[in-house]
C-alpha cells in the first residue's frame, strides 16, 4: 500500500512538471490537450485592447493612446480623443503564413490594411520561455483610404532579409482565446522614428 501511495504521488508530481513546463504564457490554462500551434491556428478577431503610439524625430515628439473595444477605436492624443468604428482580423496557418486585415473609419473618411507574411514561434531567449512569443515577417502590406479599393496610400512587398519583423508575446493561449502583448520600435538612418506598445485581446 505504501508502495502505491509513493508510486501515485511520483506520477502526480511529474504530470504537475510536465503540465507547468508546457504552460508557456504567464495566462496560460493549466492543462490543455492541445499544442500550442493546434490552439494558435485559425482566425481571430480584436475584442478588446490598449496601446500606445509614439512617433518622434529632431523637431517632435507625438504619443497617441488608443483602446479597443472590439467595433472601435478610441484615439487620445494631447488631451482630444476621437472615436471611430474598427475592426481587426487575423488568421494563423499551419504552414506558417498569416494575413492582417483592419478598417475603419465611416464615410468617405473609410480605410482599409490588408497585410500577410509569414510567422513563427521564437526559441527561449533570455526569461522568455520557449514558444512564449511569435515573430512575424511581413512580405505584403497595403493601405487604402476611401471608398475606391484603388486610392493606394502606403504599399509595399518584402522578400527575405528586407522584410519588417515584429515580435508579439503570448501572455495568454487558449482554444478561444489569445492576449497579445507588444513593444516594437523602428528607428531609421534618418526621418521619423516610431514605437507602438500594449495588448490586444482575440477571440474566435
Amino acid at each position: 500500500m505504501k508502495k502505491q501511495v509513493i508510486i501515485l504521488l511520483t506520477a502526480v508530481l511529474a504530470s504537475t512538471m510536465l503540465f507547468d513546463s508546457c504552460k508557456k504564457g504567464e495566462n496560460d490554462p493549466f492543462l490543455s490537450l492541445r499544442s500550442r500551434k493546434a490552439r494558435l491556428v485559425g482566425e481571430w478577431k480584436l475584442t478588446a485592447g490598449e496601446e500606445t503610439y509614439t512617433s518622434s524625430n529632431s523637431v517632435s515628439s507625438t504619443t497617441t493612446s488608443r483602446t479597443y473595444d472590439g467595433s472601435n477605436r478610441t484615439s487620445t492624443t494631447n488631451g482630444s480623443s476621437s472615436t471611430t468604428a474598427y475592426v481587426e482580423s487575423w488568421t494563423f496557418e499551419k504552414d506558417g503564413t498569416y494575413k492582417m486585415s483592419a478598417n475603419g473609419g465611416s464615410g468617405a473618411g473609410v480605410w482599409t490594411i490588408e497585410e500577410s507574411g509569414t510567422w513563427n514561434f521564437m526559441g527561449g531567449v533570455g526569461e522568455e520561455k520557449k514558444k512564449s512569443q511569435i515573430i512575424l515577417y511581413t512580405l505584403s502590406y497595403k493601405e487604402t483610404s476611401g471608398t475606391s479599393a484603388n486610392n493606394v496610400i502606403n504599399e509595399y512587398t518584402a522578400t527575405g532579409a528586407s522584410a519588417t519583423s515584429t515580435i508579439m508575446k503570448i501572455d495568454e493561449l487558449r482554444n478561444k482565446k489569445i492576449v497579445f502583448i507588444y513593444d516594437n520600435s523602428y528607428t531609421p538612418s534618418s526621418g521619423t522614428s516610431t514605437s507602438l506598445k500594449g495588448t490586444k485581446t482575440f477571440e474566435q
